[in-house]
């Protein structure tokens, strides 16, 4: 037996839900009756507001409430705007109530004699009791919502069973039809499909007869072909009985399709498929080559991200031009047959082209200058090559940049220079040069220098520009020999681990 003072167990699921939110709407509504009783008796509203009022100074005494002045400037600020806010509906209610009365005063008749006798007899009559209608209006508000509530509920259930109804017709109807349809091919003849083709037309007997041959034949094969247990038997058996060129010169290929429209839809979506997996590998095969270190270099910035359809990714910057490194991928890949804007297609979102107002880091000094001399000596027709790694290419052996090559220790290409145009060497150019140089500034009152490094437009010769470049030459070769080896062992690590 249980005990008296066991605990029923709370009900879950919808049941529950219901049963309380029915006691929180009582216990609203008690709460408001009770506060309007309150109100209804002046002395006693009294004595509870001067209650309220004694126990909020006891706290504010105590410290319990803080004053504005031992706030912060935020907490201060927070404070006065609810005050804004509270006095400005303060304002606007007490607006609305004169208002109100106001309009009140204006639409009532005037006041008569008897009218006020029966007010007094009213107020001065304390045996009789008017009763409080507060509880028939709740419960009468809480039936017309219940009502309201049960009247959508209804409306849309409604809705559903007209939905639900209509297509289960249309699913009938086509039911029905696709029945008719099988009876009447399952029905068919040669006979009958012969004498529904002659309808009303006099031929002679050699033609119906001709035409019911070839309606037999039709049958037989569409019957034979369909008694094949696999797809292969079936391909091998149309591939040699009725795959020729005379079907196709006649242009009755169509013809069949009775045979092989399931497996030509087959084939169609399996090519398909097909399709979707060479554009997959292919797209990564150059997500994998935009990713190594020397096509592109990884931004170590935190806010150096990029989100697409929920994907972040950190950003890599491109090395060199596109152009350049798809040139590069077609030597290197399996792909040889790529379009250069199939590859600019393919190339993923986070591996940008490098520009100056995005980038948190510094670009390397040597290639920078060395790339801004080739550009302008381009410019100025004094060489033939586009970049610096052609300029590399046409200085090492059959075009490859080979370590050897470039540390100048191979003997029948370590002589080798750049081959330059004919020019005039007196006749003056300029190209842009980044260099450090101390400048003069001022902080705090005080002049101070500091080193900062700066673009500036070089004026020189055409033969000076030429000697410049043949100058730092070896200098970046080795360079670019350190940064080609150190990509190498990298993208060894990478494969090992």
């Amino acid at each position: 037996m249980p005990k008296a003072n066991d605990k029923k167990p709370c009900k879950k699921g919808k049941e529950g839900d219901e049963k309380f939110k029915k006691r929180t709407e009582q216990k609203k509504l008690s709460m408001r009756r009770a506060r309007e009783k309150l109100k209804s008796d002046p002395i006693k509203h009294e004595e509870v507001k001067k209650r309220d009022r004694e126990r909020y100074k006891k706290k504010k005494e105590a410290g319990l409430i803080p004053r504005i002045k031992d706030l912060s400037r935020r907490e201060v600020k927070d404070f006065r705007k609810k005050w804004r806010e509270r006095s400005k509906q303060h304002r606007l209610a007490k607006k609305a109530k004169e208002k109100l009365t106001k309009f009140i005063k204006d639409i009532s008749p005037l006041p008569t004699p008897d009218h006020d006798v029966e007010l007094q007899l009213l107020h001065h009559n304390n045996n009789v009791q008017i009763p409080s209608t507060s509880r028939i209006a709740c419960g009468r508000k809480i039936i017309k919502k219940n009502r309201e509530k049960w009247r959508r509920e209804r409306e849309k259930l409604t809705e559903n069973l007209k939905k639900v109804t209509n297509q289960r017709n249309r699913y009938k109807s086509k039911c029905s039809r696709l029945r008719k349809k099988l009876k009447q091919h399952l029905m068919t003849t040669p006979e009958k499909n012969v004498e529904s083709i002659l309808k009303n037309q006099s031929v002679t007997p050699q033609v119906k007869r001709n035409l019911l041959f070839g309606e037999v034949i039709t049958q037989q094969i569409k019957k034979n072909f369909l008694q094949q247990n696999s797809s292969k038997e079936r391909m091998k058996m149309f591939s040699t009985v009725l795959k020729g060129p005379l079907i196709n010169k006649f242009k009755y290929s169509h013809r069949l399709s009775f045979l092989t429209s399931k497996r030509l839809a087959f084939t169609k979506y399996s090519k398909k498929k097909q399709q979707n997996l060479k554009i997959i590998r292919a797209k990564d095969a150059v997500r994998k080559f935009l990713e190594e270190d020397d096509a592109s270099r990884l931004t170590a910035g935190k806010k150096e991200t990029v989100t697409r359809h929920k994907t972040k990714k950190q950003i890599r910057y491109l090395n060199n031009s596109l152009k350049n490194l798809y040139s590069k991928f077609i030597k290197n890949s399996t792909y040889k047959g790529m379009s250069y804007s199939t590859f600019c297609k393919l190339r993923p979102f986070w591996i940008l082209s490098p520009k100056v107002a995005e980038r948190y880091t510094c670009l390397c000094k040597i290639h920078t200058n060395m790339s801004l001399i080739v550009k302008r000596l381009k410019l100025e027709k004094i060489i033939n090559e586009n970049s610096l790694e052609e300029i590399l290419k046409s200085m090492c052996c059959e075009g490859q940049l080979n370590e050897d090559c470039l540390e100048r220790k191979c003997e029948s290409c370590k002589n080798k220079t750049i081959v330059c145009n004919t020019f005039n060497g007196q006749e003056k150019m300029s190209y842009e040069n980044w260099l450090t140089k101390k400048t003069k500034i001022i902080v705090k009152g005080q002049e101070k220098l500091c080193l900062k490094t700066v673009k500036e437009n070089k004026f020189c010769s055409k033969y000076e520009a030429v000697l410049e470049l043949n100058k730092n030459m070896p200098h970046f070769m080795q360079h670019y020999t350190n940064v080609m080896h150190q990509y190498k062992e990298i993208n060894i690590l990478k494969k090992k681990s």
